[in-house]
């Protein structure tokens, strides 16, 4: 409703920066409370107390971000501490690639709520059961992976819903032997299975917040990254001590909101494989990604065929070019050509993960840099730049298969499904290969 949209989108979506600090400095603190502070004695903190602890977990992520960021090249490895205690760093990263990307991120994100608002006035209907959403497949590896089926776990975030509003509390606490019986209860599990799954989602106390055992590594727990195993959001029932019968902190509305995050993480595969703690999971997180890919695939050759050009998908150079090659240069996503022109687009598509920190923007950067690592495997762009090569090399052989009537003009093309921190550090590489968003194909 607001003349200046673009000044009505930088302040909502500046408001949701506000808000998700302050959502991530009290999941931050409250992990680390729960290993490090003392349950008999000490002093209750007042909100100033509160307010500066909370400040310090955010400083330390976005130090750690800014370490991640130096051990993936982004930043400069130089770090100056004054007498006064000042920390500086080459702050170019930041403003040139991180702050733009989240900035524009964030009013895509204010954007879409917009034009989906108005489903928020549209009767509900009834809830279809789970076993008409999702994949079979994927509830027997929720099954074998949680100890307990996606509707079992539903039911009991229900009851736990249920037991709030009979104490007329957003947050409250239980007897661990009274949570597993709420479980047995709503998913009609025995008492040793209801202890395996529960384990699986709660946050225990630790001798210390940085001590680790078993399974985990510091990647699990380190406050500066996202998709930790040990995060609230993946444990989101909160054990208060170490009794035979501990009690346990149990927020519904946290409880419900980390339900989501895991199912819509591990059902569309952007939990790492190696988080998985079973077989089955592991093969649908690997079955998630190839689909994910190959339907991106399908969905830009589409679009492009739309748009009036001659397009084959996922096809091998070998195909192309009716030769045999000195190794396997793998796929060209889609391959698409005017033949009255000689344009000849080499496209590859990736929908990639959405990253929000400062270290794994600096990751997923580094995946596009278009070099051979120092294991000697090479970088996403690299093994395109390769194929774009090769291409270039038989350009007789490519106007021959493709039967162009012009000379073929050979142009690379990397197509994103959203929004991704490349297209703001793509200068060095924009006269090889073009970045594009899926919405943008129209301009090609």
């Amino acid at each position: 409703m607001r003349e200046d949209k673009q000044a009505a989108l930088r302040t909502i979506a500046t408001h949701h920066g506000h808000l998700n600090a302050s959502f991530l400095a009290t999941r931050l603190l409250l992990e680390a409370a729960v290993c490090e502070c003392p349950l008999v004695g000490g002093r209750h903190p007042g909100e100033l107390e509160l307010s500066r602890t909370m400040c310090h977990m955010l400083r330390a992520h976005h130090l750690g971000g800014w370490s991640d960021a130096i051990h993936w090249g982004a930043m400069e490895p130089r770090v100056k501490i004054t007498p006064l205690g000042d920390v500086f760093v080459n702050h170019e990263f930041i403003d040139r690639v991180y702050e733009p990307f989240g900035r524009e991120a964030g009013e895509a994100e204010v954007r879409r709520a917009a034009e989906s608002y108005e489903r928020l006035y549209v009767p509900l209907k009834v809830s279809a059961p789970i076993a008409t959403i999702f994949d079979e497949q994927f509830l027997d590896a929720w099954n074998e992976e949680f100890r307990t089926s996606l509707d079992g776990m539903r039911s009991f975030v229900d009851e736990l819903e249920n037991q709030g509003v009979k104490q007329n509390k957003a947050v409250y606490q239980a007897r661990r032997s009274d949570v597993i019986a709420a479980f047995v209860s709503a998913t009609g599990s025995d008492d040793d299975k209801a202890s395996l799954t529960l384990a699986l989602i709660s946050t225990a106390p630790r001798a210390e917040w940085r001590a680790l055992s078993g399974e985990f590594s510091d990647k699990d727990w380190v406050p500066w990254r996202f998709r930790r195993r040990l995060s609230t959001l993946r444990r989101p029932l909160i054990q208060l001590d170490d009794q035979s019968d501990p009690s346990v902190l149990i927020a519904p509305g946290l409880v419900r909101d980390a339900l989501y995050v895991t199912l819509r993480s591990f059902h569309s595969g952007e939990i790492p494989s190696s988080q998985a703690r079973t077989q089955a999971m592991r093969e649908w997180i690997g079955h998630a990604n190839n689909v994910q890919r190959s339907a991106f695939n399908t969905t830009v050759a589409e679009r492009m065929r739309e748009l009036g050009w001659l397009v084959e998908k996922e096809i091998k150079l070998t195909q192309i070019l009716g030769r045999p090659l000195d190794r396997n240069y793998g796929d060209v996503d889609v391959l698409a050509w005017k033949p009255n022109t000689g344009r000849v687009l080499a496209m590859e598509c990736k929908d990639v993960q959405y990253n929000k920190t400062l270290g794994q923007v600096a990751e997923q950067l580094s995946d596009f840099l278009g070099v051979v690592r120092s294991d000697g495997k090479r970088d996403l762009l690299k093994k395109h730049l390769d194929r774009l090569e090769i291409l270039n090399t038989h350009k007789n052989e490519l106007e021959k298969s493709l039967k162009m009537s012009a000379p073929a003009q050979l142009e690379g093309h990397l197509v994103f499904r959203n929004l991704v921190p490349m297209r703001f550090a793509w200068e060095r590489m924009a006269s090889k290969v073009r970045l594009s968003l899926f919405e943008e194909l129209e301009r090609i």
